[in-house]
C-alpha cells in the first residue's frame, strides 16, 4: 500500500515539473531583458517577426516560432498582463491558451486522479465541454483582443459572439448549431469569437451579458443580443440579418427607383445591383455592401418581379443564377458584371474592389485622398494623382467630362497615374495651400495639377501650363499627356512643394443626421440591448419624473386657488399696501425734463446712458409717476439709467418733432397733429449719444423688429397720440372710446423693460434731437 502512494507521489511531482518546464518564458522567446523598455520589445518583436515569418523563412519550426513570438508580445505589449506575468509567472492569457487549469496543451495530468464520469463512459468536460480542441477554446477572445481588434474590425466587418460559461448544459447543445454557423459565416467573410463569462468578466460587463449561453452581433461598434435562445438557425440567420444598418441594400420596389439610384455617382459612389430569385437579398450580400458602404451603394433586384422585367432586357441580365452589375458615370451600360449560378463570397469581392471607384473619383475626404493618392517615398516608384479644380457650377460640367473621357479612352495608362477633381468651394483649405505662392495662377477652377505625396501632410506637385479646357481646339489633352510621361521618365521635375491640411470630409453628417442616428441607436438600444433588470429602474425614474411633474401642476393649482381666496380676503389690507407703494415711489428719483435740463439728461449723456421718461399731464402727474415708480424700482440703483417725467401740456410739440424725425419723408408729406390724451402713460427710453430712441404704450409693445415701418408705408400711428385731424377736439372724439384707463396704460412695461435690456426692442434712429425751448 505504502509503495503504491509512493508511486503516486512520484507520478504527481513528475507531472508539476512537466507542467513548470513547459511554461515559456516571454522574456527568453523575445530575446529581450524583464527590465527592458516597451520600445525595445516592440523591435526585439519585429526583428523576430521578420526574422521567422512562414512566409520567409523555411525552416519547418518557423510556424511554432512564428506563433510563440506572437504570443510573448501579446503578454508583454500589454502593461496589465506583463504585470501579472512578472509577479506570478503567467497571465490570464497564457493560462487560456495552455487549456484548462493553465496546463500544456490543454492536458490535465491530474485527470486520471480527480476525473469525474460513470460506469457508461460520460464525462463532462471544462472550458469548451469538448476538451481543449472544442470551437469554443480556439475562438475565445479576451478583452484586449475585443478593444484592439474586433471593435476597430466592427466597423467594416460584422462579428458573431457567442457567450458561454463553464458547466453550462445548454452550451453543450448548443455547440453544434455554433459549429455550423461558424462555417458558414467564415465561407461569407463574417468573424466569429467566443467569450467565458466567468474567466472574462471585465468583457462580459462590456457586452452586457448575463447569462449563457447566448449570441450577439457586433456592427459598426454596436451590440446586439439574441432573445429567442440559440437552437433555432434561422432565428439566429435572421437576427444577423436584423442587425445591419437599415437598408444596407435596399430592395428594388419600383422601376422608378432605379434610375434614381444609379445617379449615386453624383455621390462619389458607385451602385452596385445584385440579382436573384429570393425575396430577400442573401446575407453575403449584406456583408459585402456593409464592407464597402462608404464606396458604393446596393441594391437587390427580385427577378420575376414585373418592376424588374425591363431592368433584365436592357442590361441583358439572365433570368437563371446570380448577376451583379457595377455601374459608374455612364448609367447606360455597366461598368462590370458577374452572372454565376451562385456566385461566390471571394468573386464578389474581388468584382467591387475592383471597381470601388468611379473613373473619375472626386477628392472629398481625406480617407478617399490616401486610398486615391497614397504616400509614396521611393522617387522612382512615385504615384502621381492628376486632379483637375473646378466648382459645383454646371458650367464646369462640361470639363470634367472631356477628362472622364481621356481617361476612358485610356491614353496614359499606368498603375502609377491616378486622375480625379476636386471642388474648389468645399476644399478651400487644401486648394489655397497649392496656389499661396504662385503667381502666375490667378485662377484655379480650370487649372490641373500633377501631384506627388513623399509624406503624409507633404505634396509636391506642379500646374499644368495650359489648364484643361473641353474645347476641341485646344490642345490641353495633349499638354497634359505630355507633362505626365515627362515627370514617369524623369524628365519633368516637380517643382513645387508645400504641406496640406486635412481633406473636408463632404460625407460627414449635418446636426440633424446625427440626432437621427442617436434616436436610432436610441431605439436599437430599448430593443435589444434593454433586459428586465435594465427595465425597473427606466421605469421607477420615468413614474418619478412623471409623479414630479403632476405633483407641480397639482400645487401650482392649489396655490392659484389659495391667491385667489387671499385676493378676496384683502380688501382692507390693500390701503396698507398703497400707502407702502408710495414710500416705494418716494425712493426713486424723478426728475421733470425741461429745457434747463435737457442736455445733461438727453443731448450730452455719456455712452452706454440712457434717460427713461414718462409722458404725464397735470391731472394724472400723481398716479402715473407712482405707478411708473414702482415698475422702475428694482432699477434705480443702475447708475447708467436716469428716470424722468414729460409734462404733455408744455412740451406736445417737441414730442411731434421727435416722432416726425422717424418717419423721413412721410413726416413732411403732411401736417401732423398730437392728440395728448392718448400719449398719456407713453415711455420713452433715449440714448442721447448714440441718438435713437425706443417707445412704449400700451398698444404698441415695440418688440418685434420684424414689423419696423418701411420707408413709404401709410402712416396710421394713432395709437401714439398722432391723427391727421386737425383739431384736439374732433381727434378727441375719435379715441377717446378706446383710449385705456390710466391704471392699465403701464400693464406691459416690467415686460418692455426686459426686452429693453435684452435689446429686442424697435430702435428709432434720429439725425438729431429735437429743440426743447
Amino acid at each position: 500500500m505504502m509503495f503504491f502512494s509512493l508511486n503516486r507521489c512520484i507520478i504527481f511531482m513528475c507531472a508539476v515539473s512537466c507542467v513548470l518546464s513547459e511554461s515559456k518564458d516571454p522574456y527568453s522567446s523575445l530575446v529581450v531583458s524583464k527590465s527592458a523598455s516597451p520600445d525595445e520589445i516592440r523591435k526585439a518583436y519585429k526583428k523576430l517577426a521578420k526574422e521567422w515569418h512562414p512566409d520567409k523563412n523555411s525552416d519547418p519550426s518557423a510556424q511554432d516560432r512564428f506563433i510563440e513570438i506572437n504570443d510573448a508580445y501579446q503578454i508583454l505589449s500589454d502593461p496589465e498582463r506583463r504585470s501579472n506575468y512578472d509577479k506570478f509567472g503567467h497571465s490570464s492569457e497564457q493560462q487560456r491558451q495552455q487549456g484548462r487549469g493553465g496546463f500544456p496543451n490543454g492536458v490535465d495530468p491530474f485527470e486520471q486522479f480527480f476525473q469525474f464520469h460513470s460506469g457508461f463512459g460520460f464525462r463532462f468536460q471544462f472550458d469548451g465541454n469538448r476538451g481543449s480542441g472544442s470551437i469554443f477554446q480556439k475562438q475565445r477572445i479576451t478583452f484586449w483582443e475585443y478593444e484592439n481588434e474586433v471593435l476597430p474590425k466592427s466597423h467594416r466587418q460584422p462579428y458573431v459572439i457567442f457567450a458561454y460559461s463553464d458547466w453550462c448544459l445548454y452550451c453543450v447543445q448548443a455547440q453544434p448549431l455554433w459549429e455550423r454557423l461558424t462555417n458558414d459565416l467564415n465561407k461569407i467573410g463574417a468573424g466569429c469569437a467566443t467569450v467565458n463569462i466567468q474567466q472574462e468578466r471585465p468583457l462580459a460587463k462590456s457586452l452586457r451579458v448575463h447569462s449563457a449561453p447566448e449570441i450577439m452581433v457586433v456592427i459598426d461598434g454596436r451590440v446586439f443580443h439574441h432573445k429567442e435562445g440559440v437552437h433555432k438557425f434561422s432565428s439566429v440567420v435572421n437576427f444577423i440579418r436584423a442587425s445591419f444598418p437599415y437598408e444596407v441594400v435596399s430592395l428594388l420596389r419600383k422601376e422608378s427607383y432605379f434610375d434614381t439610384f444609379l445617379s449615386s455617382w453624383e455621390e462619389n459612389k458607385v451602385a452596385v445591383v445584385f440579382f436573384g430569385k429570393n425575396d430577400k437579398p442573401k446575407l453575403r450580400y449584406q456583408v459585402i455592401a456593409f464592407e464597402y458602404r462608404f464606396y458604393g451603394n446596393f441594391m437587390y433586384a427580385v427577378i420575376g418581379h414585373d418592376e424588374v422585367d425591363e431592368i433584365l432586357m436592357r442590361y441583358n441580365v439572365p433570368r437563371h443564377g446570380e448577376t451583379v452589375l457595377v455601374f459608374k458615370e455612364d448609367t447606360g451600360v455597366a461598368a462590370a458584371s458577374l452572372s454565376m449560378q451562385e456566385i461566390s463570397t471571394s468573386s464578389l469581392r474581388e468584382l467591387i474592389d475592383s471597381n470601388k471607384f468611379l473613373t473619375l473619383p472626386r477628392l472629398s475626404s481625406q480617407s478617399v485622398f490616401d486610398e486615391l493618392c497614397p504616400v509614396e517615398v521611393a522617387k522612382n516608384k512615385k504615384r502621381l494623382c492628376v486632379t483637375l479644380v473646378t466648382d459645383r457650377h454646371t458650367e464646369d460640367a462640361v470639363h470634367r467630362d472631356a477628362l472622364r473621357v481621356f481617361v476612358q479612352t485610356g491614353q496614359v495608362r499606368s498603375e502609377r497615374v491616378r486622375f480625379t477633381y476636386i471642388y474648389r468651394d468645399t476644399q478651400w483649405e487644401f486648394v489655397k495651400s497649392l496656389v499661396k505662392d504662385d503667381n502666375n495662377i490667378n485662377d484655379t477652377v480650370l487649372s490641373i495639377v500633377i501631384l506627388w505625396r513623399p509624406a503624409v501632410n507633404k505634396i509636391k506637385y506642379k500646374w499644368v501650363e495650359t489648364g484643361w479646357s473641353a474645347v476641341p481646339e485646344s490642345r490641353s489633352k495633349v499638354n497634359l499627356e505630355v507633362a505626365i510621361r515627362s515627370v514617369l521618365n524623369g524628365s519633368g521635375e516637380l517643382t513645387r512643394e508645400t504641406l496640406v491640411k486635412q481633406l473636408t470630409d463632404e460625407h460627414a453628417k449635418g446636426i440633424v443626421g446625427k440626432m437621427v442616428d442617436r434616436l436610432l441607436a436610441l431605439h436599437d438600444y430599448i430593443m435589444w440591448d434593454i433586459t428586465r433588470d435594465d427595465v425597473l429602474p427606466l421605469l421607477s425614474v420615468i413614474f418619478s419624473v412623471a409623479f414630479i411633474f403632476v405633483g407641480g401642476y397639482v400645487m401650482a393649482y392649489l396655490v392659484k386657488l389659495e391667491e385667489e381666496n387671499l385676493t378676496k380676503s384683502q380688501g382692507a389690507a390693500g390701503n396698507h399696501r398703497n400707502r407702502a407703494m408710495e414710500s416705494v415711489s418716494r425712493t426713486v428719483p424723478l426728475y421733470e425734463l425741461h429745457g434747463g435740463n435737457y442736455d445733461g439728461m438727453v443731448r450730452l449723456l455719456k455712452p452706454g446712458c440712457r434717460t427713461l421718461v414718462v409722458l404725464v399731464s397735470v391731472d394724472t402727474k400723481q398716479q402715473l409717476l407712482e405707478r411708473f415708480a414702482q415698475v422702475v424700482f428694482p432699477y434705480r440703483s443702475n447708475k447708467s439709467l436716469a428716470f424722468a417725467f414729460l409734462m404733455l401740456e408744455r412740451y406736445t410739440d417737441w414730442y411731434r418733432k421727435l416722432l416726425l424725425s422717424t418717419l423721413g419723408p412721410i413726416g413732411q408729406a403732411r401736417p401732423l397733429h398730437i392728440n395728448p390724451k392718448n400719449c398719456l402713460g407713453t415711455v420713452l427710453s433715449l440714448n442721447g449719444h448714440r441718438k435713437y430712441f425706443c417707445i412704449y404704450h400700451a398698444k404698441h409693445p415695440g418688440l418685434k423688429k420684424a414689423k419696423q415701418p418701411k420707408a413709404g408705408a401709410a402712416l396710421n400711428a394713432s395709437f401714439l397720440g398722432m391723427d391727421n385731424s386737425s383739431a384736439d377736439s374732433d381727434a378727441d372724439d375719435n379715441v377717446s372710446h378706446t383710449r385705456m384707463p390710466f391704471d392699465d396704460c403701464l400693464v406691459g412695461l416690467p415686460n418692455w423693460l426686459d426686452r429693453l435690456f435684452e435689446g429686442s426692442t424697435v430702435r428709432y434712429p434720429v439725425e438729431y434731437w429735437p429743440v426743447m425751448k
